[in-house]
């Protein structure tokens, strides 16, 4: 077994901190009542197989790259297409975080409009008719279950 080196490292590092991470918030979400602790304990269950995928994959591709010059080259794509992967994953981590901020400013509907539009936009969705569709539709199928079904009230801002 080769043990991962470089950008397979790092995956393997992170999957083993989430994977302790997971198995703490687990044994803290076994302190809860039967029925709150349903929640935590699925969402923590995801995380830990999603880090242990990752973990799996980090030692698949460690043992890939040890193969031989030939899968060198193609390992060197995997690295162009990792960076291009990784800014990818920073502007949806910017997109969430100015969604979080203009909430309170704006409001969960009109911030919440802007946001889906413009991810849509980033992810390659170019029909405008289609991102006004879907914006609408989600935006309002979240309104009717909210605020007239279950009677949460969103943050209101400015607009709306």
């Amino acid at each position: 077994m080769q043990i991962p080196r470089g950008a397979a490292g790092r995956d393997a590092f992170a999957a083993v901190v989430v994977l302790v991470v997971s198995a703490v918030g687990m044994i803290k979400a076994l302190e809860f009542p039967a029925r709150a602790a349903a929640w935590p304990m699925w969402m923590w269950g995801l995380l830990a197989a999603f880090s242990v995928i990752l973990l799996i994959n980090s030692f698949r591709q460690a043992a890939a790259s040890a193969r031989g010059p030939a899968e060198q080259a193609a390992g060197s794509l995997i690295s162009r297409l990792w960076s291009r992967q990784t800014a990818r994953i920073l502007c949806n981590v910017a997109f969430v975080c100015v969604f979080v901020a203009l909430v309170p400013v704006f409001g969960f509907f009109v911030t919440g409009a802007v946001y889906l539009s413009t991810h849509m936009y980033f992810l390659g969705i170019r029909p405008l008719w289609k991102i006004a569709a879907v914006t609408f539709g989600a935006l309002a199928a979240l309104h009717l279950m909210f605020e007239r079904f279950l009677g949460v009230l969103v943050p209101h801002g400015m607009f709306f």
